[in-house]
């Protein structure tokens, strides 16, 4: 029962992804408000929770100073899950959108691109533990928007650009604490290199997901990857969180904008009327 890519046991986990949100919704369609948004509000702070507690396994015990990393907001899954119990009892759309965004792919990319439980027994602590975490960033998005319980605004995609890059620049701080505390040794080198702790890719593109960069690298300006500061002790290497800033800005609020637009259709079909009459 080893998980590996396009088994069936893959397969599986990709079916569980999708059937979690549809059934969730056929128990939830009837229920009144409050319940509707004290069940998700408690997914999310289920998933808060089991991220801190995890440490209590032994399997994390055995292993305390690494667990130790693990429990911070390391990578991109990881800041969601710690904020998004708190994002979804805000009353800002933008931030409340962008946790939606982040979630939706965060929790779909990493179930697709399985990478912690590949080549583990699927029964493991910490197969089930990241299973179940992205189950969670999946669905909880979904389930918001089809149920009502969040209100998309389209306006707020502009946004997502700076939001995203707020949260890169805190997975890049995290690093450096981790540094500066002694749980992770970094030099210069492994600091800035893409193979070394970059789940978030906020250090550039690592060598496995190397092949998807390279065919939009005409979208990331050759500066952002040359070593102009003359830094000794490295190569040319790409510049943390910045490399990303021409994809970001030209992809995210378009795909914020086309997968809110079945939920905004009503908003932007008046915002284009009323731009079209001024």
């Amino acid at each position: 029962m080893i998980m590996e890519m396009g088994n069936i046991y893959y397969i599986f986990s990709l079916v569980i992804l999708f059937a979690i949100p549809i059934i969730l919704y056929f128990i939830l369609r009837n229920r009144s408000e409050k319940t509707i948004k004290y069940t998700l509000l408690g997914m999310a702070i289920f998933n808060f929770l089991l991220h801190f507690l995890k440490i209590l396994h032994p399997s994390y015990l055995a292993e305390l100073e690494h667990s130790l990393i693990r429990m911070t907001v390391e990578n991109i899954c990881a800041l969601t899950t710690v904020v998004l119990p708190f994002a979804m009892l805000c009353k800002n759309k933008t931030i409340k959108g962008y946790f939606y965004l982040i979630g939706l792919l965060g929790g779909l990319m990493a179930v697709i691109f399985t990478t912690e439980p590949k080549g583990h027994l699927i029964y493991e602590f910490n197969s089930m533990r990241y299973y179940v975490c992205h189950y969670i960033l999946f669905a909880v998005p979904i389930l918001a928007v089809t149920l009502k319980e969040f209100e998309p605004d389209f306006k707020s995609s502009i946004w997502m650009p700076l939001m995203f890059f707020g949260g890169q620049t805190i997975i890049l701080l995290n690093e450096l604490f981790l540094h500066s505390v002694g749980l992770v040794n970094h030099t210069i080198e492994s600091f800035l290199s893409g193979d070394f702790r970059n789940a978030a890719f906020v250090f550039g593109p690592n060598t496995e997901f190397k092949w998807i960069v390279d065919k939009f690298s005409f979208l990331v300006p050759e500066i952002f990857t040359k070593n102009i500061f003359g830094i000794e002790g490295v190569g040319d290497f790409y510049w943390p969180v910045v490399w990303l800033l021409v994809p970001v800005v030209l992809f995210f609020p378009l795909f914020y904008f086309l997968i809110t637009l079945p939920f905004t259709y009503g908003d932007v079909k008046e915002f284009v009327s009323d731009i079209k009459k001024k």
